[in-house]
C-alpha cells in the first residue's frame, strides 16, 4: 500500500510540474500576444493540437 501511495505521489508531482510549465508558457505566450489567446493562424492549429493531447 505504500509503494502505491509513493508511485501515485511521484506521479501526481511529476504531472504538476508539467502542468505548471504549460500554464507558464500559456501566460508568457499571452502577455506578448498583449492579451490575446490566440493569434490570427492559432486557431487553425489548435484542432490539430488537441487531437494530439
Amino acid at each position: 500500500m505504500k509503494r502505491t501511495q509513493n508511485l501515485t505521489d511521484n506521479l501526481l508531482t511529476q504531472f504538476d510540474k508539467e502542468l505548471r510549465a504549460i500554464i507558464m508558457f500559456d501566460l508568457k505566450q499571452f502577455k506578448t500576444n498583449k492579451g490575446k489567446f490566440l493569434g490570427n493562424n492559432s486557431g487553425k492549429n489548435q484542432d490539430k493540437d488537441l487531437l494530439v493531447a
